[in-house]
This record gives structure tokens, sequence and C-alpha cells, in this order.
């Protein structure tokens, strides 16, 4: 609406109230008397009344008057009216006369009339009323009141004036208010979003060679400006505004203007500008021509936007893109999208490859697959594939998975993710071929047959409990040795071959089972004959998969021959102390002579004691340290047998049985090295945990972050051993229960004791559903166990958890021991023993003199027995650790040390160390069931000569000792 418009509805509203007001001053007027005659415009045009005839006069003014004129009872009821009401109201005065006043107004006015009637005997009154015409229309009307009294009658006067009109145009004009309102407010918006939007605007008069813009553009274009967003003028010629477009871009503009004027379309393009200190922008410039009569453009209005910004990261985003496709293409795992089908009942029969890198092809051997279905590419694919793939369409839960795929003759490790929109029904492949890996199982499988073959034959017994001791299983060694079969055997409780007064040492054996402590200890049996069988026990519980405990498994040694020796050696101590006593008298002479054995006996009974712990110590180890241990015992003392063997079948035989034994061998390292890795025990429980990390992600797709601090270490072998073990328990939980493929691991010291903490962000659970981890230990994810080993070490366990909240496991653990026991003075009496040895050790005769130092007794003995048949090899003496390692060395002087690479109290590389630097002429030949590089560099680097792997050949062993004792 233009302001003509306006400006004509304000003249008639002031109109109209003019002449309103000029009838409610006349009406009054001639009511009070003030006038002599009153000059009515009516519809015959102008009439003068004189006030003569008073009743005659007064109602022919009201029925020609413009308005509405009645007369009504003190309580509302019509006396009269004139026509202009009639009209107002749409109804003739004969139906209006005699009606109360309410019935002809809107409802809204009922409360407003009574008002009236009631202020109006007091003076004169207004009142806006709203009528209601015949037809509903609602009439507003501004009311005159006056009360008319004529002798003892009384009745009230209302003049109406129809203010529909009026108040049209007072609406139309708050409308047009609005709307002014409105678009100040929309400018000042569009104004802030030009300024917000980095927005120039500019107007091109092409005739005039004038440009009206904004701040914003000139500052877009360069040019200095303090105007803001200030509408200004800049004088531009031609030349002017094309210097600022990049000479090559100006073509470009030049050509989509042309074409926009010549197809009478918007201008837009993107192009570069060149600012005076030469700096390169971007732009994107829109406008509209306009044309004047004969169709020449004569105007161009529109918009321009810096967009470096945006191209810069247009390019960031292309160089992205091409390194990803590079990676893509580089990759070594297949990869592929592809786009599920699904039938009318929403079941997946087909999938369409979408995009593939070069290793698909490789890994799969299918080659132009982009574009087409795998029904028809491999039409005998298994249904598992698509049903799969449809499932992770559908529901978007990525999934791990290891499937054959018969037609193409391999095993995949697979991850499938949803990619895109649901609705496009795609999924992300990355592949790995692991057929080798599952030929590999296959083998580990035979090779477990096999060494269950091995167990049945083995030399020593081998016993197996359920929780409740109760037998499981006994090897024919085991049966034989106590005079049984092993069906006689299998289900007997252990106790019923125990004397009865070792009945009460059962339950705290148990006990130490399920608490996961290993043990090695002496016991006497009772055979079937009723005979005592003294055994060496090294046993140690079993777990299921969720860590609790199912049973005990042990290894038992006759050893009743060496009871029965000590026996006859105390029995021999007690003889001889007795003939001492008896005969002191008269072999007084003798006395600092027998003085000295009792001495020698007495530290011999001490090293004994001493020997025997240590041992017992040393087959705690987990079961299968003693498999490889006694494997390798078995190898050397079956080669010995092939290298003197004249029964050339019968070496080729002990040589067969020697390449089983190094699949056992390889099997049992294999295992030792996920059960228990050997850098926990090396390196520590940092570089345990690393090792850890580094498992997870390879074994289960599991990424681990792993943080530790610095110095948080500890030399306790239990602890080291249990937090590793609960951290991997709590690690399988992640990836079996949390539904993430991120985890969290930090290590921490707090004071003198470990705080180890293992977080995800996964589905979580309610920790008193575990019941304060009692019941059943599935359930609670093994963390019943975990709990109570930790407190019984002197540590704790806090869970926090809560569903889909994710789950934090905090482990604290003690670094030290309580005490220390202090050996020094047995130790002090054991190097006194062993220069006494010395002292009396005769000399050789040109012999390579040879000292084996190792932690495990069997092997002691397997390589002594065997070094003892060469004719140039002389054991000199063994040595059970390090420390023991050195001293010997210190007293014996021998040519070698076969020196065992892991060892308790001290390890072989540190006692390399000491013996080369005080003993430079003793040659040491490395020795481990490992074949590591980094083994065999840190012996040599300690100075040792050589290194050779248990599970070497004989003959590799003897061309060490012999060549490095030449080489002397």
């Amino acid at each position: 609406m233009n302001e003509k418009i306006i400006q004509d509805l304000v003249e008639e509203n002031e109109r109209l109230r003019i002449r309103l007001q000029e009838a409610e001053d006349t009406v009054e007027a001639i009511r009070e008397g003030a006038v002599d005659a009153v000059i009515v415009q009516g519809a015959n045009g102008e009439q003068v009344f004189t006030l003569s005839g008073e009743e005659a006069i007064y109602r022919r003014l009201v029925e020609t008057m413009n308005e509405a004129g009645l007369t009504v009872t003190p309580d509302g009821v019509i006396l009269f009216c004139n026509e202009r009401f009639g009209d107002m109201v749409r109804q003739p005065m004969e139906a209006v006369i005699g009606r109360p006043l309410r019935q002809l107004l809107d409802r809204s006015s009922h409360q407003d009339l009574m008002m009236l009637l009631q202020q109006v005997q007091s003076g004169p009154w207004r009142q806006r009323l709203v009528f209601q015409a015949s037809d509903g229309t609602p009439v507003p009307a501004r009311v005159s009141a006056n009360v008319l009294r004529q002798g003892d009658s009384v009745s009230v006067c209302l003049v109406a004036t129809d203010m529909t009109e009026l108040e049209a145009s007072e609406e139309v004009i708050r409308q047009i208010n609005e709307q002014r309102e409105s678009l100040r407010e929309a400018h000042q918006r569009l104004t802030l979003a030009v300024g917000a939007g980095h927005i120039g605007l500019f107007d091109w008069h092409m005739q005039e060679d004038k440009v009206y813009c904004t701040g914003e553009y000139e500052a877009i274009y360069g040019y200095p400006s303090e105007n803001g967003e200030d509408i200004t003028t800049v004088v531009y010629s031609d030349e002017d505004f094309l210097k600022k477009i990049h000479p090559a871009d100006l073509p470009r503009v030049e050509e989509e203007m042309q074409r926009a004027v010549r197809q009478r379309k918007n201008y837009q393009v993107e192009h570069r500008i060149l600012w005076a200190d030469g700096a390169v922008r971007w732009v994107d410039s829109r406008a509209v021509f306009h044309y004047d009569g004969q169709g020449k453009p004569v105007r161009l209005v529109g918009a321009v936007r810096d967009v470096t910004e945006r191209k810069e990261g247009e390019e960031a985003l292309r160089s992205s893109e091409e390194k990803y496709r590079t990676l893509f293409d580089a990759m070594d795992e297949g990869y592929c999208i592809v786009e599920v089908v699904f039938d009318v009942d929403g079941r997946a029969v087909d999938y369409k490859y979408i995009d593939v890198n070069p290793s698909f092809e490789k890994l799969t051997g299918l080659t132009g697959v982009r574009g087409k279905g795998v029904r028809e590419l491999v039409p005998e694919l298994e249904e598992y594939w698509f049903e799969i793939y449809g499932r992770v369409a559908r529901t978007g839960q990525p999934v791990r998975f290891e499937n054959r795929a018969e037609p193409l003759g391999r095993w995949y490790d697979v991850y499938a993710f949803r990619y895109g929109e649901p609705q496009a029904h795609q999924v992300a492949i990355l592949f790995n071929d692991i057929s080798n890996r599952k030929q590999a199982e296959e083998a580990l499988r035979q090779s477990e047959e096999r060494y269950r073959r091995l167990v049945e034959t083995a030399t020593e017994g081998i016993w197996q409990v359920d929780p409740h001791y109760n037998t499981v299983y006994v090897n024919a060694r085991m049966a034989k040795m106590l005079g049984y079969t092993p069906e006689e055997m299998a289900g007997r409780h252990i106790g019923d071959f125990l004397f009865p007064e070792d009945h009460d040492d059962i339950a705290p054996r148990i006990e130490n089972r399920r608490r996961g402590i290993a043990e090695s200890y002496e016991r006497a049996l009772r055979c079937k004959d009723g005979s005592r069988l003294w055994v060496l026990v090294s046993a140690a519980p079993l777990q299921d998969e969720q860590g609790a405990f199912c049973g005990s498994f042990g290894m038992f040694t006759d050893i009743t021959d060496r009871k029965q020796a000590e026996e006859a050696l105390v029995r021999a101590r007690d003889e001889l102390e007795q003939r001492v006593r008896d005969r002191t008298a008269e072999l007084h002479r003798n006395n600092r002579e027998l003085q000295r054995r009792a001495e020698q006996l007495s530290r011999f009974a001490s090293e004994l004691t001493l020997a025997e712990q240590r041992e017992r110590n040393r087959l705690a180890k987990v079961l299968h340290d003693h498999l490889q241990q006694l494997l390798v015992a078995a190898k050397l003392s079956l080669q010995g047998l092939a290298y003197t063997a004249a029964d050339e079948e019968f070496g080729q035989a002990a040589n067969d049985v020697c390449e089983l034994i190094n699949e056992c061998i390889a099997t049992s390292r294999s295992l030792t090295v996920e059960l228990s890795p050997t850098i926990l025990h090396e390196a520590g429980l940092g570089a345990g945990l690393e090792w850890l990390a580094r498992w997870m992600e390879q074994k289960h797709g599991l990424i681990v972050h792993l943080q530790t601090e610095e110095g948080a270490e500890t030399d306790r072998e239990d602890i080291r051993i249990l937090l590793f073990e609960s951290v991997r328990e709590l690690l399988l939980n992640v990836v079996k229960h949390a539904g993430v493929t991120h985890a969290r691991v930090t290590l921490e010291r707090r004071d003198k004791s470990l705080e180890l903490v293992v977080s995800d962000e996964g589905k979580g659970f309610d920790p008193q559903r575990l019941g304060d981890f009692g019941g059943d230990t599935a359930s609670g994810f093994g963390l019943f166990s975990i709990r109570e080993r930790l407190e019984l070490l002197g540590g704790s366990l806090k869970v926090e958890s809560a569903p889909q909240r994710g789950s934090r496991f905090t482990l604290e653990a003690p670094m030290v021991y309580p005490t220390k026991v202090d050996m020094a003075k047995t130790e002090r009496g054991q190097a006194e023993a062993m220069l006494e040895e010395h002292e009396n050790t005769p000399e050789t005769d040109g012999k390579i003199r040879v000292m084996v130092v190792d932690d495990h007794k069997v092997v002691r003995q397997g390589m002594c027995a065997r070094l003892k048949r060469e004719r140039d090899i002389e054991i000199v003496g063994e040595a059970g650790n390090g420390e023991e390692a050195i001293e010997k060395a210190r007293l014996l002087r021998p040519d070698v040390i076969l020196m065992d690479f892991s060892m308790p109290r001290m390890d072989g590389v540190e006692a390399t160390r000491v013996i080369h630097a005080d003993l430079p002429d003793i040659r040491i030949i490395g020795l481990s069931m490992y074949e590591e590089a980094d083994r065999a560099k840190a012996m040599l680097d300690a100075g040792a000569a050589g290194y050779v792997t248990k599970s070497a050949e004989l003959r590799d062993l003897l061309g060490a000792i012999r060549e490095e004792t030449s080489a002397a």
C-alpha cells in the first residue's frame, strides 16, 4: 500500500471524526436551549428548523439527522427511534420500537448498556456500544445519552454514531503502521544478516557509470572504507572495475555477463580478485540485470560474498580425498563397499559391489566386480554372508566375525559396518585372508593330540582332580606308581590315597588352588599294597574361560629312593654323634676333625633344606613351563641315544621322536607367550601391559589406550602376574560385553602401592546385579575371582558402572612384600660348604671343566648326564640361580659355564656380566628356551661367548663347548 492511499484514509477518518463531533455538539445545544434554530443536513439537503413547536421540530430533527436517534425507558425499552437507527441494525422501525435495547446489542455490550443507563441518571454520558444487525453483523457505535424529563415522565435520549468505517480506517492505519514496523525490522535483520555473512551489496547504474554499494562490498574488493554498513557512492569506470578481477578469470567473467544478458538470466560466477597489496581473494558474485525499453542493460543489482576460506577448504578437502584414495589403494587389507539387496519380505538376497580397492582382487580372486551382484559372481556363496550383511545394513550395528567362503576356498576375518545413510543399505567391509592361520590352528589341534599321546607315555605321574579333589584323570605311569589301573583310580577322592595322619593337609591345599596358588611340595602316598610312596608334587590350579576354579593338575615324581637316602643319612649322623660322645675321652686328639665333620654335616643339612625349598619354588611355575624343561631334557637324552646308537633304524626312530618333541616345544612355547608373556617377568608390569595392548588389538580388534607412570613397577612376581592377568580378563570382558572397540588402561604409583584402572565407554551394567560379586562368576565377568585374590594379597578392587554409562575398574595392590627374610647367614654357611667342597675337589686330567647353571633341576640333571658321556668333558658343578653361579664360579673356576637366561633371584644376563668382569678367562655360553634375537644379544653384550637354545641339536651344544675351549 502506497503513501497516497494511507494519506486518503487518514483524511477521511478526520472528516468523520469532525462530523461526529458537530452532531454531538448540535444535539447538546438543542437539548440545553443554547440555539434558536438548527440547520440539519438531511437526504433532501439542508433544512432550517426553529424551536417553536418543540415536539414536532424535535421529531423532525431526529428523523432527518444522519445519526441514529432513539428514546428508551430508564430500564432500556425502546420508545422511539428514527429510520437511521433502523438502517443501522437492518430492521424496520416498527420491529424495533417496544423491544428491549439489549436484544439489539452484541452480547459483549450488555454490561456496557447497564452502566450507561445507571450513569446517565447523574448527567450526560458517552459510551461505546456494539449493536448487532439482523444478519449478525456487529455495528460499533459511539452513543451519547441524556435524561429527558417531561413532567413526571422520565426517558433517556440516545444518539448513536456508526463507527464502522472509522474503526475500519483505524485498523487499516494500524496494519499499515505494523507493516512499516515489520519492514523496518526486516531491514534491520537484513542489514545484520548481510553484515554477519560478510555480504556486500551493490547497485551499478551503467549509463551513469556509478556504483552504489555498502561498506562491506568495498572491504571485500579491498577498497579502504570507513562507512561500515552505510550505503556509499563510488564512481567506477569499466577499467577500474576490470582491474580488480584476476587476469586469468577475466574472460570467464565477461563471458558469464554476456550470457546472462543474452539469455535474460541472473548473473552468477565465482572468480578471483586482486587487492592493491597483491593478495588474491575468491568472491561469489550474483546479480540481476535491468533493461530499458529497447532491451539494453542499464542497471545491475546484486551481492558479492568473500568465499576465499571455502575455496581453500575445498582445496584441502580435495587433497585429503586424494590422500584417502592413495591409502585406500595401498592398504594390504581387502576393502569394499556393497549395497545390500532385499526382497519384499525384507530378507537380504544379494549385494552389489559399489567400490573395491586393489587388495580386494588379490584376496578374493574376483575381478571386474564393480556394479555386479555377488549372486552373479559367486552363485554358490553361502547364505550366511547375505544374512550378516543384511543385518548390518538394517540395524547399523557393526560386526566382526570369521567365516569360510567355500566357493572361494578361503577363510576370512571380516569387520563390517554401515556406510552412508540407512536408506542406502550400504555396508563397508574390511577383511583379511586368514586361511594360513586356520591351517595353523588345525595343525595345532593335531599337535595337541600328539601332546596327549605324549602325556600318556610320560615317565612322570600326571594326576587331574575336580574342584572337590575327586580324580578326573591319571596317566598310566601315575596309576602304576601306586599299584592301580587308571580305571580303579577314576572318580576316587585323593584322600583315599593318603595316610590318615595326612588328611588334615588336604583342605589347605584345596584352598590354595582355589586362590590360584600353584605349589611344589613333598607328599607320602599310600600304595594299593599299603606301602609308602614318596613323591615330589608340582600342583597348579585349573580355571575355565570365565576364570572360575575348576580343579587342579599335578605332576608327581617318585623320590622314594632319595627320601630313604635322607633317612639313612639322618640315622648315620645320629650314629656318628653317639659314637663321638661315647669315644670323646679316648679320641680327644681327633675331636677337632670330628667337630669339623659334624659342622660340615650340619651345613650340608641346611643347604639340603634350602635346596629343597628352592626346588619347591622353582617347581611352582605354570605347568607348561615345566613341560618345556622336561621336553628339553627328554630331547637331550634321546639325542644322546641317537648319537651313540649303533642301530641305524633305532637312531632314526630316536631322531623322529626328537622331531615330535621339537614340535611340542614349539607349540608349548607359543602357548607360553600367550598365557604368560616372558616380557612380563623380565621387563616388568609396564612392558607386559604394552605387550597386552598390542595382543588385544591383533587378537580381538580392541584398541587399548595405555598410560603408565614412570616408576610404577614392583619386584613382587605374584603381584605382577595377578595385575596382568586381571587386566587381560577385564579387557576380554570389554570385547565380550561392552560393545566398543576402544578401552583405556592407566597404571600409577600410590605411595607403596600400585593403582591400575581399566575403563571403557560401552554398555555398562548394574553393579548391584552382581550381588557384591558373589554367586555365579560367569554373570559377574570373573570379577569375584579378581577381587578375592587381590584382597588376599592386601589389595582391593573398585567397580563403577551403570547401564549405557560405561565401566571403570580400579585395582590397587601392594608393591613390596610384608616382610623380608634375611638369608645372609644361611648363604654364608652355604659358601663355606662350597669352599670346603672345592678344596677337596681333585685335579682334572686335561678335560673340559663345565659348570651347568639352570633353575630347573630336571634340565640340569639331564644335561649333566648327557655331557658326562663325553670323554673330553667333566661336570665340575651345578647352580640353580645367578647368585649361586657367581659364588661357585669363583670357587670352582670352570673352563665353560652353560648359563640359563631366565632364573630367579638373579637372571643369566646379570650373572654373566659379573662373572665375565671378575673372571674373563671363563667362557660362558647362554642357554634359553626362546629363540628371540634380543635374548641372544643381551647375553653377548653381557660377555657371553655364545648363545644356544635348549631345543637345539646336541651336536650344536657340544660344538659350542669345544669351540670356545679351543679358542681360549
